[in-house]
């Protein structure tokens, strides 16, 4: 039969058109005059209990049960695990690239040259300048305990209350801790024996490490590191300045960098005296004045 609304030829016993939907039952009811003329597009909602006709009007078979079954699987959406990984594959990629270099600019500049100014003059005032020479004796005193234990030396820093600034008391070398280094150093050498370059790395790093703890040059390297030490985090702080790292609030910036200068500054002025002075020089070989 033919559907009387869209003229689309289906079995004799469907109850609805599978092209328009209608019901024939309802349409055999209504008046002549109030069936449309032209056909209506509607989407096809075929009756699931209806077995539908295996050829369409165009020629092309209709899919079965279990070809729409098949699509369906394939427009599945791509499951979250291989998202995750495609994920991680995306970042190892990107992190592999160098980063873009990245210039100074106007706002750069302010910073520093403020990080500059204000470290200046945090030694006119002497609360300001006391408070971060405090801070600049704990990491002074902090660089040479922590090279003492590298070299077999059990130190602790500490506040020198009787003459002012900081000491660090060392003990004599410890051949159990130098022992205990080395197996970590054997260790991290079993854990990267397959990373050449690493590899060669901590081996020079050994060699290097052994000829000072047999030579003075474990001392020479001891007392050093506690301006080292300063410098270095100096440096960190002005490198936060520069270029934002780490950074929470914009006010950190020029804080960071009047903090990095300030030590650049003290460190300066302490290597012109040694240089130039030789009282300077009297009065720090012998140890503020022979307490130590």
């Amino acid at each position: 039969m033919r559907c009387p609304k869209c003229d689309f030829a289906q079995p004799d016993d469907n109850i609805e058109c599978l092209r328009c939907g209608v019901v024939f039952s309802k349409l055999k009811a209504l008046p002549v005059q109030s069936i449309p003329t032209e056909p209506v597009r509607r989407p096809i909602i075929p009756d699931r209990k209806q077995t539908p006709k295996p050829l369409r009007e165009s020629g092309t078979p209709a899919p079965t049960p279990e070809q729409r079954h098949e699509a369906s699987e394939v427009r599945q959406p791509e499951p979250m695990l291989d998202k995750a990984h495609r994920s991680i594959e995306k970042e190892a990629v990107e992190a592999e690239q160098p980063p873009e270099p990245r210039h100074l600019d106007r706002t750069d500049l302010l910073v520093m040259i403020s990080g500059a100014g204000i470290a200046a003059l945090a030694f006119i005032s002497t609360f300001v300048s006391n408070t971060l020479w405090t801070m600049t004796t704990l990491v002074h005193e902090m660089g040479h305990a922590l090279f003492g234990w590298l070299f077999g030396l059990p130190s602790l820093p500490a506040f020198d209350l009787m003459y002012g600034g900081g000491v660090t008391i060392s003990q004599q070398q410890s051949i159990l801790l130098l022992v205990v280094i080395y197996c970590l150093l054997g260790y991290l050498m079993y854990y990267y024996r397959k990373n050449t370059g690493t590899l060669i790395w901590l081996g020079v790093l050994g060699i290097i490490h052994f000829l000072c703890v047999i030579t003075k040059w474990h001392e020479v390297i001891y007392l050093f590191m506690g301006h080292g030490t300063e410098l270095i985090i100096a440096g960190l702080f002005i490198y936060r300045a520069l270029s934002g790292s780490a950074v929470v609030h914009f006010a950190e910036r020029p804080l960071y960098a009047a903090i990095g200068f300030f030590i650049v500054y003290q460190d300066t002025g302490f290597a012109y005296r040694l240089m130039t002075s030789p009282e300077a020089r009297q009065a720090y070989g012998e140890a503020k004045g022979g307490g130590h």
